[in-house]
């Protein structure tokens, strides 16, 4: 018994896939409730509420849609909640966002480049000849 606690407590880590299966779970949730509200609202134009039977049946009905628009509102809250976890989750596997990761690398590039031009590094000084000769600048 303490064995099977002791298993209940670990933590489980959640993948995208794991967050992708529950976003596709709960919007085939979604089309059966609004598949289920067609039907509702399609019996609803079918009942006759001339009749008193036929009036508290329309009544019971109206009920049973205003439910099922409830849930279709918390499903499709729940759907977006969980397309902005699955966003922020895949946002979080860089420390750095990769559009700032770029704009870094490019600077610390440049600033190496300029730098080695500047203690004349031969290197660098046939690197920077090819580039001027690709890209034709007159000073």
């Amino acid at each position: 018994m303490l064995e099977l606690i002791k298993r209940s407590n670990r933590k489980k880590k959640v993948t995208a896939k794991d967050i992708q299966e529950n976003i596709t779970r709960i919007k085939e949730n979604t089309e059966w409730v609004n598949s289920e509200i067609n039907k509702t609202i399609k019996q609803m134009s079918e009942v006759d509420r001339d009749t008193n039977e036929g009036l508290m049946k329309y009544n019971r009905l109206k009920v049973h849609l205003a439910e099922l628009q409830q849930t279709y509102d918390t499903l499709q809250n729940q759907w977006k909640a969980q397309l902005d976890v699955l966003k922020k989750y895949k946002d979080s596997k860089f420390y750095i966002p990769p559009k700032d990761l770029l704009t870094i690398a490019s600077v610390g590039g440049l600033a190496f480049f300029g730098i080695s031009l500047d203690h004349e590094n031969p290197k660098a000084m046939k690197l920077a000849q090819f580039v001027m000769k690709l890209f034709p600048v007159k000073f």
